[in-house]
């Protein structure tokens, strides 16, 4: 994408950055919201090369290159869900739970229907809250409420265990002894249990005290030796291996690593290291390495040693932020970042300008200190430059690609938790290093991983900020013109929003994007809403998609912003819970009133999926669905977009034309479900001159 380049100018703002006036310019210019013509907003296999990567554990990888806008497509499993959580991320969740010795206490609280829960950060508490719920409702007995839910105004629909986990100042606040015990009523009627968890800081706030209990974490030795058993009863360590493992524990080199001071987030990385030992796959000295070169105290000594060699603090700051990717993304990003702190004496005092209420670093130029040296051409190996920073080349592996396969060679920190904290301390402990971090990655062409991996890398450290505006340093991707950009800043959001403290901010800042004028914002409140943050929060997601297409859009972006609701959509539809509500939204857009973007919308997503009516070939459209599905799976939801489609003027001859596809299909499913379709149509056609022409025909 050399137009980026070319086309650059300056952003004025927090970051002095090149930044690029707008996409690509050689697609097809599309149709003006409201047209009756939607020729180039079609996605068609043609327009691109889409290629499925398969999935990474949980997560369905969707890599798609279209149009030359370079983005990754991954649509990641959330961690917190607002709606019922299925019995496998339950069980996957509670993996080698143990219980810690406040549980006791926690379960004969719970008798009462409502329970308190309160814990420091990373101790447990959430994880200890499922465990409750579990014990007494199953494992898909479980439902998930919004962070900020008004529990005054709450009732439970269902027979279910209900967890509230990161619970809102103000919510906290709302909780006294008579709203409670209101709560705990209409819980005993619907035969329900609520679990809410609450952070230390918001301890004076609770007024409740007979609900409240305090979450005592379990020792990281008994966290480690119950993932060790668990990994036997899942079939990945024998028997024998698991008795070897277990004699680590008591092992004076990992004793320290589980003293009393410990999290049981310690426990579970002994456990991943001995089954490993265990396993033969690694040596005792190379866990106890990898265990403890991610602490805090040893990742400021790297950056203390590394504070004065531009060429090593800028490989471990790619390292850090690219971890896992590429050598070529990481050399690449290292290279520039070397070349911005070349021109910066980061050793030297800065002067600090006072804008309004944040306080903003402004590095003194200097010239290169290494520009009289004799240069050095060939330079050390990258391998022996990572070693240098404590990092490592993975071996080679193949990759599928969109045309053919090709390697890949990752890079990363052998110690645990090194890349998150050596992140975190060059954000938040190195005065000026964040804008350096943001602003090469602002300035560079896209290279694959610098979206997701450093979306997610910075979503991690954004959890970790203080002040009222712990988000703002996004604000100049989402309202990049790139779609990479964009997805990198919809990544670090759902990144965040895993965070039971960060979940409000992050609703907060979208709701708050949804409403502007600037298109690129919106769009990136849609790619927020294709990933972890919306299946997390469909009912969320599906309400911003709303206020997104409501405001207004110039011809040369609606094409954009079309593309980034649908992505959401089909985001949404891959999990079949979602289907119903989605389809009743697009529903309630295509009777929306004519000349609005909602109905402009609607209109243009039924055009496609008259297209695509039965079986055969790739599913193409704005939400690769096909009516035959929709007309057996969804037949009640589906009636309001049918009758809209054969009312419009402009996708009237497109559904009939389909529907009479799926009376012709093969499947005897289809001809059966259309049927009774067509007998609601006949039920209510009343009034509409599009339907009873089509059922006339």
């Amino acid at each position: 994408m050399t137009a980026e380049t070319a086309d650059a100018h300056e952003v004025r703002g927090e970051w002095d950055i090149p930044h690029p006036r707008a996409e690509d310019g050689s697609a097809p210019a599309p149709q003006p919201a409201g047209s009756a013509s939607y020729q180039g907003n079609r996605q068609q296999v043609g327009a691109g090369a889409a290629a499925h990567m398969g999935n990474v554990g949980r997560d369905l990888n969707l890599l798609i290159f279209r149009d030359g806008e370079e983005a990754a497509e991954n649509i990641l499993t959330p961690r917190l869900r607002e709606g019922a959580y299925s019995a496998a991320e339950i069980e996957d969740r509670l993996r080698g739970f143990v219980e810690p010795p406040s549980y006791p206490r926690c379960r004969a609280v719970l008798e009462d229907r409502v329970l308190l829960l309160r814990g420091a950060r990373g101790a447990g508490a959430a994880t200890a809250a499922f465990a409750l719920l579990r014990e007494r409702f199953g494992a898909d007995g479980i439902t998930g409420l919004d962070a900020g839910q008004d529990l005054a105004r709450w009732r439970p629909s269902a027979p279910r265990g209900y967890i509230l986990a990161g619970a809102t100042p103000q919510t906290v606040d709302a909780l006294n002894d008579v709203v409670l015990s209101a709560m705990a009523g209409h819980l005993v009627h619907a035969g329900a249990a609520l679990v809410i968890v609450v952070d230390d800081d918001l301890a004076q706030s609770v007024k409740a005290r007979n609900r409240l209990v305090d979450h005592v974490r379990p020792r990281a030795y008994d966290v480690a030796a119950g993932h060790l058993k668990s990994a036997v009863e899942s079939g990945e360590l024998s028997p024998d291996h698991l008795s070897s493992a277990w004699s680590y524990l008591d092992d004076p080199v990992f004793a320290g690593y589980l003293d009393a001071d410990q999290l049981p987030q310690s426990g579970v990385d002994v456990a991943e290291e001995l089954r490993a030992v265990a396993a033969g796959a690694q040596s005792v000295e190379k866990a106890v390495t990898n265990l403890s070169q991610g602490g805090a105290d040893e990742v400021c000594q790297s950056l203390d040693q590394v504070a004065g060699k531009p060429d090593e603090l800028a490989l471990l700051a790619a390292v850090a932020l690219l971890h896992g990717e590429d050598r070529q993304s990481v050399q690449t990003y290292a290279a520039a970042l070397r070349e911005r702190l070349g021109r910066w004496d980061t050793t030297h005092d800065r002067a600090v300008d006072l804008d309004g209420d944040r306080t903003r670093v402004r590095d003194v130029l200097v010239p290169d200190v290494h520009g009289a040296r004799p240069p050095n051409v060939l330079g050390p190996s990258f391998e022996s430059r990572l070693a240098c920073v404590e990092a490592r080349l993975l071996p080679r592996r193949l990759v599928p690609g969109d045309s053919s396969n090709y390697w890949s060679q990752a890079v990363d920190f052998p110690a645990r938790h090194r890349a998150d904290q050596v992140l975190r301390q060059l954000w938040w402990d190195r005065a000026g290093m964040e804008t350096h971090l943001c602003a090469v990655l602002l300035s560079r062409e896209y290279q694959p991983g610098y979206d997701l991996t450093a979306g997610r890398s910075i979503g991690r450290v954004l959890c970790h900020a203080t002040g009222t505006r712990p988000l703002q340093p996004l604000q100049a991707f989402a309202k990049s013109g790139l779609r990479w950009r964009r997805r990198l800043a919809a990544y670090a959001l759902g990144e965040a929003a895993q965070n039971e403290q960060m979940v409000g901010r992050v609703t907060a800042q979208v709701r708050d994007w949804s409403r502007v004028v600037d298109v690129n914002l919106r769009c990136t409140v849609a790619e927020t809403c294709a990933g972890s943050f919306g299946l997390g929060r469909p009912g969320t997601a599906l309400q911003l998609l709303h206020k997104v297409l409501d405001g207004p859009v110039e011809q040369e972006t609606v094409r954009r912003l079309y593309a980034a609701v649908s992505f959401a959509l089909r985001a949404l539809l891959t999990e079949s819970a979602n289907r119903d509500p989605v389809l009743r939204r697009l529903a309630e857009w295509s009777t929306a009133q004519v000349g609005t973007g909602h109905h402009a919308y609607a209109v243009y997503v039924m055009e496609q999926l008259g297209r695509s009516a039965v079986d055969g070939g790739q599913r193409t459209g704005a939400l690769k669905l096909r009516l035959s599905e929709l007309v057996v799976e969804q037949p009640e939801a589906l009636v309001p977009l049918v009758m809209a489609a054969l009312e419009s003027p402009g996708t009237d001859t497109v559904m009939s034309a389909a529907l009479t596809a799926v009376g012709e299909s093969p499947d005897s499913r289809h001809r059966v479900a259309l049927a009774a379709l067509l007998e609601t149509l006949a039920a209510e056609s009343t009034g509409r001159p599009g339907v009873v022409a089509f059922l006339l025909t």
